[in-house]
């Protein structure tokens, strides 16, 4: 049983790093955002894409792809994009845990607060693996977060609505913090926190700011990165008392490295590629082929955080 869960641990590692981001990204800032015109502030890239690779104690353990798409128009004639996730456990884990699909977030591309979340999922035992399609849609103008499912019986992937609940105006999901940290000021030694929201519950992630660090960008070339650590307790079985360090890139603020130390052991995703201009991958059914083991990741010195 030990073993298992640390084998169900290390194939979800592709999708614990997104999770990161909600614990990382953002600074107390996030409250007072509704006052500012972000429009000159935040350096959205349409057609940037990064890719990641997760690595644990038992090697190779999946692949992560972030693209975020054009700007796109919303219904309501607002300016909106697309960043999608793209996760997927290698070869070696799917043989016994699959997790691979998409996640998709429709953000508001004013003040980039998620509006639609859609992920498309197939995860559990390969034996028994369950195709999952679920969508949450923010009415910010009702502060409201709505509860989409597909039933199980429905082979045309029709959502049904399952319920709401209230939410603060402000509130993050994980998928969405990716850009709306980049123009942010972060300092070694300075605490910070931002507040989530998903279907279930409100949640204010902390944030240190430990240091700042060289590393080897994949380009070849040594930049500057600020190492942030979490320090909040998520309370959840799995993670319970776990810690995630992050390296962003100091001058772009992208994250080149998430550090997961987790009851069973260490988990590691580091950044392998980074492209603006790069066509994003087309949404994929949870059915889909999931994609082959990602590049070793490439030695280089100082590979966590001291």
């Amino acid at each position: 049983m030990a073993e298992h869960r640390r084998l169900v641990v290390s194939a979800a590692v592709a999708l614990a790093f997104v999770a990161v981001f909600g614990g990382v990204y953002c600074a107390g800032w996030l409250r007072g955002s509704a006052w500012l015109d972000h429009r000159s502030h935040f350096k959205v890239l349409p057609t940037e894409r990064l890719e990641y690779t997760a690595t644990s104690w038992l090697g190779e353990a999946g692949t992560a792809t972030v693209d975020v798409s054009p700007l796109e128009e919303h219904p309501d004639g607002s300016g909106t994009y697309r960043i999608i996730y793209t996760l997927g456990t290698s070869k070696k884990v799917s043989a016994i845990y699959v997790m691979k699909g998409q996640i998709s977030a429709t953000i508001d591309a004013k003040t980039l607060l998620p509006l639609e979340v859609e992920e498309k999922m197939r995860t559990g035992l390969a034996v028994k693996a369950d195709d999952k399609h679920v969508k949450l849609v923010y009415d910010r103008a009702a502060n409201v977060v709505k509860y989409y499912k597909r039933r199980r019986d429905d082979e045309e992937g029709t959502l049904s609505y399952k319920r709401s609940r209230p939410i603060p105006p402000d509130s993050h999901h994980f998928t969405s913090l990716l850009y709306f940290i980049r123009f942010m000021e972060f300092k070694p030694g300075r605490a910070v926190s931002v507040l989530m929201s998903d279907r279930k519950r409100d949640v204010t992630i902390k944030t240190e700011v430990l240091r700042e660090r060289e590393y080897d960008s994949p380009d070849g070339t040594k930049r500057a990165a600020l190492v942030l650590q979490t320090v909040t307790d998520f309370g959840k079985e799995d993670i319970k008392g776990s810690t995630f360090t992050i390296w962003l890139d100091k001058k772009e603020r992208y994250p080149v490295r998430v550090i997961a130390k987790l009851k069973w052991g260490t988990a590691r995703l580091k950044l392998v590629k980074r492209t603006v201009g790069a066509k994003p991958e087309p949404e994929t059914r949870p059915d889909d082929e999931g994609p082959d083991d990602g590049p070793a990741p490439a030695g280089e010195q100082n590979t966590e955080a001291q």
